[in-house]
Formats: C-alpha cells, structure tokens, sequence
C-alpha cells in the first residue's frame, strides 16, 4: 500500500500464479500494462481497510460467499458486525442496458468492375418483351417506378442496404476528422466519396429493391481500433421513393446524415434515375459541414444494345466553414468526351473561385488530382486487387433482434426467390409486399427541418474520454453509454411512436436482460457464471478462486485505477457495481 496522488483509498490486489486477472493482452498501441495485479480505489481509507480485512479472511475462508442463482452481479455489500464478523451481500440489478446484437456473417466484396463485359448485361429477347410490356402504356418523360419493372432486374437486397455500402472506407473520414489543415480535410472527404462507388453487386447490372414505407435497415462498421460506426436508414415513403440515413462514431468526432430520392422519366431505350438529395457530413472537432449531392444514373438498352448503368452529371461537395468547394463531373462512355465507362473530371476552388486541383480520372481505377501551381500530380484514390480488403469488417443485426420492420425479414422470401432464380414467385411476392405496407406511416427516426430530414437523435457533444465509454444501438436509436448512464443527443426521451412501433414478432430477447458488448474482443461479454467457471479451471485451490471471483466482479468499475486509462476497455462498461456498509 502506498499513499494515492488521488482522492480515495487505493491497494493492489495480485494473481497468486502471476497470470493476468483483468486484460488478456493490452490495447493495440498502448504502452504495456502489468497484467498481474489490480490496482483499486474505495472512496476513503474506512471503506478500503473493510476490503483489505475482506481479502484476508476470504483466503483464510473465514467468509464464504454463495453466488447461488445470481447471473448478473450489479452490488456486493459488505457488512461488519460488532464482533468484526463480516458478511458478503450480493443482489442482481434489472436496470441492465439493452441493445442490439450484431454478428459477423460471410459476404462477398465484388472488386470494382474494370473490364466492359462487367458493366453492362446482354438480354434476351423474352426479357425484352416481359420490359415492353411494363413499359409500353408510357410516354418520354413520364416518370416510372423501379418496381414496376420485372423482378429479375432486381438484386436479393434492399436499396438502404446499398445504401449502406457506401461507407465501407469511412475510416477515410475518421482520417480527416482528425486533420489539422482545413485544405486536407476537403481532400480526404474527397477521396472518401470515390471511395464508396466501385462496390459492385455481385449479380451484375441489377436494381436493389425499392424499399416499403417504414422499412428499417441497421448495420455497423467496425474499425480497427474496436470502435463501431453505427449506421440506421429508414424508408420515408415509396412512392416517390425518399430514404434517410444517419451514420456516426462520436468517438472518431464524425457523423453523417443523408437523404436521398429517385425519380425516373422514361426516355425510351434509356432510363436516367435522378438522384435528388444530399449527404451532410460534420466534423465535431472543427465545427464544420460537408454537403454533398449526388450524380444521376442512367440505365441504357432497355429494348435495343446492352443492359448498362453509368453515373452521369454533375454534383459537389461544398464546406461553408472553410469555403472550398469541389465540382465533379461524371461522365457517360457513348459522348464524344470520354471512350472509357466511369470517367469523371472535376475542379477543388477556394472560397474566391480560384481553381487550386484539377481532379481527373476514372473512379472504379484511379482518380488523379493535380496541384495547379507545380503541376505535381498525386493519386486521389484507387483500386486494385487488394483494395476490398481494406474495406471495414460490416457487422449485422443478429435474427433474433430484426424486427417486423427490418429489411431482412421484409424481403426475406422475395430473397430466397430471387436467390433461386424463381422470377414468377418473386413478382409475386414482390407485388404482396407492396400491398401489405402503410403508406399513412410517418417518420419514426427522422424529422424534416430545414429542407431536408434529420434524424432524431444526434448527440453533437465532443468525445469525452473520461466520461463517454461507448456506442450502441437499440430498436434503431444510437445511445452513449457514459459514465453517468446512457445519452441519446437531445432526444433523449424515447418517442413513444418507436417504442410502439417497433415489433420484435415471435423474439423471446426482450424478456430477458441483454448484456452490453465487450469493447475490446467480443460483441458481447459471458456472463457471471461462464467467467467464474473460466476462473475456476486456471485455479486449483478453491479458497483463491472465490477470494479472485469476489473481487473481479464485486468491486465498483469506477473505483479501479488501471494505470493505463485504455485498459478500461477491457472492463464491461455496464457492469456497474457499488458498495455500502452497514
């Protein structure tokens, strides 16, 4: 023992077999730890001296302690009678945090597509005419919905899971939340959009289905460093069709909000699909904002040529805060302009128009940007053959905790038919769908404000490290959990609509409790049981394993001093446990 430099009553406790008792392995980049011992802090010297006269008569087995049918140990009371007796109290809490469980599954990642035959799709002539009669009663300019087409144009996923693969390197952004130099920061957000178009569905040139109103879609990216950025879409209407996303790593200081609506004028043998909306993305650290628009998509040789899809127009990206601006545009390989699929050029102008970049390139290859006073020229962004695996690891909503709702189990047959090629079933079912949604069902997550749809609850406070521990999800709110409890930005208060709203059909998972995600190695933690049972087999003498068990999991997370304050990630941040004396 030694006198603390902080308030409190600090002491040590040791493995007896100089193992580790709380971390397996340190944090990747920190400094190493000294694993084998404890390091633990009461409020004042009274109540550490109870816990050091605790540990004593443990080992002497002068106190035993029955955990019984306690699964989830919340508070261990101490209690010292007059003749110095003292016995040990535990009791479960029911005020556990629950949240959503997300699994790791096997997906494919479709490298960009860099050879002709990959882009475009050759049609037979029934195909042909299953189109033409979809088409036929419309006139050029008429605008057309994507699910009136026939069910084989259609990949087995929804739009706001499409949506979603756009944020597979949004590791990128975590980069320029961090960036000192404005300049940079513009750049990084720049390559971070090329970044999320050279995914490809794995079933060529084919159509996300257009989702129902009220649809949900819920996924998380996972970075290296176990933060999670967490993302949650939700369909606003079908017809037009206008989907809202929210995506966000507090930690990282970023997140995004995004909307989105389609609109398709037929034109003949082509569709062009205007993709009205924005991306409004904040760095927390630098108070600033990033609008981004979107470039259209047109849809060629729907009765003549080949099947295509291309990226065509003009967008931007434009930050008020440091006044620079990038113009992109993107071009079609049939005008006299470019020979090549996926061309795109583009300026990065200051906030007095002077052009600083020239932005060349083609954006499932490589994409140049040029300095205009030395004329260097630097790679913005590429892919090759090992670009997919530098792609975030995406984590998805566990069976168990998809509602009626989300996207998996609304298109969850129309997926297997078209998964089977079984075309007739999934027009069917694709038509049932249709019929069953609620077009009257207004926004559940997102508010509309101020010309576009924000969602409900963004917490803009900056990352605290000593008070903020983690992130998570649950019936498709993004929480932080604290020190202090669990924060939810300003909306805090849950909408009642959402709570009634949101159907877990036939889950047995909200009757019990859910335990948080270990933050450092599992998406979640064993319970009480399944560690003492680990405990018990590295312990041969029984007196220690009770004396180690007692005081792993009975003693207050906020009383432990770890020396290495990132080592705290490895102690379940809802596992809460207080004490008193009696």
């Amino acid at each position: 023992m030694r006198r603390s430099k902080k308030d409190g009553f600090c002491f040590k406790i040791y493995h007896p077999q100089g193992k580790s008792i709380y971390a397996t392995k340190r944090v990747q980049n920190s400094l190493p730890i000294n694993d084998d011992y404890l390091v633990i802090r009461a409020l004042n010297a009274t109540e550490g001296q109870l816990w050091i006269k605790a540990i004593k008569k443990v080992c002497e087995g002068a106190v035993s302690v029955d955990f019984g049918s306690h699964e989830n140990i919340t508070e261990c009371i101490l209690t010292e009678d007059s003749e110095n007796e003292i016995s040990v109290e535990l009791s479960d809490s029911d005020n556990e945090v629950l949240m959503t469980l997300y699994i790791e599954k096997d997906e494919p990642r479709n490298l960009s597509i860099t050879d002709p035959g990959c882009i475009t799709d050759t049609l037979d002539d029934q195909k042909r005419k299953e189109i033409w009669d979809c088409l036929r009663e419309l006139s050029p300019g008429d605008f057309i919905s994507i699910d009136r087409l026939p069910s084989f144009i259609y990949e087995p996923r929804s739009l706001l899971e499409r949506i979603s693969d756009f944020y597979y390197h949004v590791d990128i952004l975590s980069l320029a939340a961090q960036d000192v130099d404005s300049l940079q920061r513009v750049i990084k957000v720049t390559s971070w959009f090329f970044s999320g178009l050279y995914f490809k569905s794995k079933y060529g040139v084919a159509s996300p289905l257009i989702p129902i109103t009220g649809e949900l879609y819920r996924c998380v990216f996972s970075h290296p460093d176990q933060t999670k950025t967490h993302f949650v879409a939700e369909q606003l209407s079908s017809s037009p069709s206008t989907s809202a996303w929210f995506l966000s790593n507090r930690k990282h200081g970023f997140f995004v909000n995004g909307n989105l609506t389609g609109r398709a004028p037929f034109s003949g043998n082509f569709i062009t699909l205007e993709l009205a909306g924005q991306l409004n993305v904040r760095f927390v650290r630098f108070n600033e904002d990033y609008v981004i628009t979107f470039p259209d998509m047109c849809i060629k040789g729907l009765l003549r040529g080949h099947y295509t899809q291309e990226l065509v127009g003009l967008c931007g990206i434009t930050c008020k805060n440091n006044g620079y601006h990038v113009e992109l545009d993107f071009k079609l390989k049939s005008t006299e302009t470019t020979s090549e699929y996926n061309s795109v050029v583009g300026k990065l102008k200051s906030d007095r128009g002077d052009t600083l970049y020239v932005i060349q390139g083609v954006w499932d290859k490589q994409v140049d940007i040029i300095d205009q006073n030395n004329k260097c020229r630097k790679v913005l962004w590429s892919v090759d053959s090992e670009t997919p695996q530098k792609a975030l690891t995406r984590l998805y909503v566990s069976d168990s905790f998809l509602a009626t709702n989300d996207s998996e189990k609304v298109w969850k047959e129309v997926f297997q038919y078209l998964q089977e090629s079984n075309f007739s079933k999934a027009s069917e079912t694709i038509a049932s769908v249709k019929a069953s949604q609620d077009a009257s069902i207004g926004p559940l997550y997102f508010t509309f404000r101020d010309g576009i749809y924000i969602y409900n609850y963004i917490n803009e406070r900056r990352w605290d490290d000593n008070f903020d521990q983690f992130q998570f999800e649950f019936k498709g709110i993004i929480y932080t959990q604290t020190s202090n409890g669990v924060a939810a930005g300003d909306a805090r208060k849950d909408s009642p609509s959402v709570e009634d709203s949101f159907d877990f059909r036939n889950n047995e998972s909200l009757n019990r409790t859910v335990e948080p995600p270990h933050l450092q190695e599992e998406i979640y933690r064993h319970d009480v049981k399944e560690q003492i049972l680990q405990i018990k087999k590295e312990f041969i003498d029984f007196k220690k394993m009770i004396y180690t068990a007692l005081f792993m999991y009975a003693m207050p997370v906020e009383y432990m001093n770890f020396r290495q304050s990132s080592v705290r990630n490895y102690c379940s941040p809802n596992f809460k446990i207080g004490f008193s004396l009696k």
